[in-house]
């Protein structure tokens, strides 16, 4: 009970102060949560990208992922791993531990709980905290694909008069990828 009096007590669940962590923090690439940016952006993005490369004729690959039950599989060293790797402190660190390590299911059969059973993994859904917590658990992915394609292993599209270059674009657990049409690209 002590680690969510303390957390809360010392505003660390201010969102508009975790916004300017999130927006210094992670990838361009993500659209969640990010100062100015609103969920249909990347919807609209991806429709230019698209109209685009059909006018041009050029073939490409927009590739989708959705992923199953983010939250739920969500790895809590991997977290604290990230959440250390950004300079979160040690002490802010175990107050997230805290928070997710206290959570507890109840088995239901015929609509009575039967035991319990502690997490040991995932995000709470509902929670207005975990966005947030995922938003930097899924920069991980933003960060090596963007090394795979900084070293040549993949390729995104080239729009506009400026060719701006489009690789990748997420919000929240979608992930949208854009690729050449070549085999040593994909």
């Amino acid at each position: 009970m002590r680690v969510f009096l303390e957390f809360h007590t010392n505003g660390i669940i201010n969102q508009r102060r975790l916004r300017r962590i999130l927006y210094e923090t992670i990838f361009g690439s993500q659209g969640a949560f990010v100062e100015g940016r609103r969920i249909l952006d990347a919807v609209l993005i991806v429709n230019e990208v698209v109209d685009e490369k059909r006018r041009s004729g050029e073939e490409g690959v927009v590739f989708k992922i959705d992923f199953e039950k983010a939250y739920d599989h969500v790895n809590w060293g991997f977290l604290d791993h990230v959440l250390e790797r950004k300079g979160f402190n040690p002490k802010w660190r175990s107050w997230i531990r805290g928070c997710l390590s206290s959570s507890s299911f109840a088995i239901l059969v015929n609509g009575n709980a039967k035991g319990w059973v502690k997490a040991s993994r995932g995000l709470r859904q509902g929670d207005p905290f975990s966005p947030f917590l995922f938003t930097l658990v899924a920069d991980v992915l933003s960060r090596l694909m963007f090394r795979a394609e900084e070293t040549g292993l993949t390729e995104g599209f080239f729009v506009g008069r400026d060719r701006t270059r489009v690789f990748l674009l997420q919000f929240a657990d979608d992930t949208i990828f854009f690729s050449k049409a070549s085999l040593e690209h994909l």
